[in-house]
This record gives structure tokens, sequence and C-alpha cells, in this order.
């Protein structure tokens, strides 16, 4: 059986009887089958049954000295009831929490249905024992819905063990800010460094509400940035960061400055009223703009009437603010399609530079292509 080449071995195997492949499944051959290129892996995986896959990752060693594309393949080529055992196994499962992410930035929580998921994330331990990038990988993959439930079983699981040693150096820090108050100054410190915010005022806020409990603390992995942290202080909301670029600054005016205006129970109720209306099916982003958008066009009553079909009238000025964010935004789509028709004072002085430096030649073939070489 040795003696095959390796497209003949599998061949082989594959059309061997269950049975007979499970009896000759040993050390030797497992090792055989593992050193396997990329397609006759799959090969293998795909024809065999459960029990032959429960016999492979049987020989745990032997899959965890795999290298980590090999060791990653075999999991997800695997059907649901092998991984299943996978993530029972925390000597396998660490070391899937460990894999990086791959070119599209995706670990494998992501090709993992929801069942497998839960069942990862109920593992808060070994969590524990990443360190902060192999966390924020993880974290960063997780769909919403399962990122507040794994958040959930984390804080839970800090407030309910005296825990001595972490080696996670962040939750390490959020672990000890539990055991006492007098900690809040030592993990505010590392906030405002770690995610550059300087507003002690606002770190405070949010650092006293998460020690009694009506902030979760580990939404800190999803903040990068002062406005998120901001925002998520006081309308308990977590938004992408990119919201504030300044394309989206410019159209839909989501700025600090505005965002204090605002109410945030008045926002929080209309963000209530766009979930119910959507089945939760509407990401954080897309449904804070729309809270915020809605009630400066036509206030509490009215978005709530709107959501709910019920709205009857406009005002002057609603219909004013909704007239201007259309105009401007009809005259960038417009500048933007017909640029030539747009005078360019920048284009204008590096002409005058031009003539200035005796009819600079090399410059005029920068403003037409059909200056000629002559």
């Amino acid at each position: 059986m040795y003696n095959l080449t390796e497209n003949e071995l599998v061949d082989f195997l594959i059309n061997l009887d269950s049975n007979d492949l499970l009896y000759i499944l040993d050390e030797k051959l497992i090792n055989k089958i593992l050193s396997f290129n990329v397609t006759n892996l799959f090969k293998f995986i795909n024809e065999i049954d459960d029990k032959i896959l429960f016999k492979l990752i049987k020989f745990k060693n032997i899959i965890l000295s795999l290298d980590d594309t090999t060791f990653n393949n075999l999991f997800l080529r695997s059907n649901h009831n092998v991984k299943a055992k996978f993530i029972e196994d925390d000597e396998l499962l660490f070391r899937l929490l460990k894999l990086p992410k791959n070119r599209n930035k995706k670990t494998f929580i992501n090709f993992i249905d929801e069942y497998l998921q839960l069942e990862v994330i109920k593992n808060v331990k070994l969590f524990t024992k990443l360190d902060n990038k192999q966390l924020n990988d993880i974290i960063y993959s997780m769909p919403v819905d399962i990122l507040e439930d794994f958040s959930n079983n984390l804080n839970n699981y800090l407030r309910n063990n005296n825990i001595e040693k972490i080696e996670n150096n962040l939750i390490n820090e959020i672990n000890n800010f539990y055991k006492s108050k007098d900690n809040i100054p030592i993990l505010k410190e590392k906030i405002m460094k770690q995610y550059k915010i300087h507003d002690e005022e606002c770190i405070n806020q949010f650092l006293n509400q998460c020690f009694i409990g009506n902030k979760n603390i580990f939404n800190l992995f999803f903040i990068e940035t002062y406005e998120q942290l901001y925002i998520y202080n006081k309308f308990n909301i977590i938004v992408n960061k990119d919201i504030f670029s300044d394309e989206n600054m410019e159209i839909y005016n989501i700025s600090i400055e505005y965002l204090k205006k605002l109410n945030p129970k008045h926002i929080n109720r209309i963000i209530k009223e766009l979930t119910a209306k959507e089945d939760g099916y509407i990401d954080n982003d897309k449904m804070f703009i729309a809270a915020v958008k809605l009630y400066g066009l036509f206030g509490l009553d009215n978005a709530v009437k709107i959501i709910q079909d019920k709205f009857t009238y406009t005002t002057s000025a609603s219909l004013k603010e909704a007239l201007e964010l259309r105009y401007t935004l009809v005259r960038r789509q417009y500048r933007v399609e017909h640029q030539n028709e747009f005078f360019s004072y920048q284009m204008l002085n590096d002409i005058k530079d031009a003539l200035d430096n005796n009819n600079n030649k090399d410059a005029f073939k920068r403003f037409s292509s059909d200056v000629s070489d002559t």
C-alpha cells in the first residue's frame, strides 16, 4: 500500500469498505493521509464517512502538529458533526482560535453555522489565553449577534470568577478593574493611550457605567475612536468608525457637535422602532444614521409615525432641510459626472507658472495630451 503513488493511494483508500478502512487506519497511515497535497486531502475527506474522520481526530497530537493551512483545511472541509468534535476539544479549539485571518480578513468563525459559533463562544476561558491580536482577529470576524453573546459571556465570566492570572493583557486589566473600583485610573490610562481618546470625562462616564453593570466593558474591543465611544456612551449603540469619514460627515452631518444637541431617549426610541420594522435585519451604522436624520428632519413623534406608516403631513422646517440635503447630493453627483464644466483655480495657477517659466513645454504636456513633441 505504501508503495503506491499519492493519487493511487487516495483512490485505494476511498474505495475500501468503511469498516476495512477503519481497521487499517493507524498512526502511520494517518500521518501519510495528512501529508497529502490539498487536492488529494479534500478528495479523501469528501469521500469518507464520519466515523473515519472521528478516528482521524482522535490522533490529536498528529492533528495539532499540522501546519496552519493543513489544519485549517482539515477543519473547514469536514462536515458539521466533525467540526463539532473539533470545537468540543479544548486543545483543538484553541488551535483554531489562534489561526491567523485569511487574505479576506476572515477567520474560521465566518465559515461555521450559528450553532457552532455559539458553541465556540461558550468556552470563554480559552479566549482569555489569546494574545490581544489573536483576540481582536476573532472578535472582528464575529457576526453582530454572536458578538453580543460573546461579550456578555466574557463579561459574566470575569465578574463571577476571581482569576489570579490571565494571559491576555487587556482582559487581565479588565479583570483587575472588576475586583476594585480603585483600578479605574489604571484602565483609563490604558484606554487613553491605546485608543487615542483624551476626553477624560467621556472615559470616566464609560468606566463608571461599566463598573455598576449598565455598560459592557468588552465593547472596548469594538471601539477605536473617541466618536465611537461618545456614541456608545450617549446612545448605547456601537457604530463603525467609517461613518465619520469626510464623505459621510458632509452628507449626513454626523458630527459630535451635532450629536451633543440630540436627546438620546428620542434617538433610542426611533432606533427601537426601526429595529422592529426591519425585524432586526439592519446594521448599526445604517440604523443610527437613519434615526439621527429622521429625528433631525421630523422630530420624534413624526419620525415614529413615518416608520409606522402613520405619517400624514410635513412641516416647513423638515421640508426645507430635506430639500437642502437633496440639493447638496444632486450637485455633488453632477460635479462628479461633469467635471469638465467646472473651473479649476489650481489649473489656472499651474498654467500661469508655466508661462512665467519661459513657456515651460513640459508643464504644458501635463495639461493636454494634444501637445506635440515639436
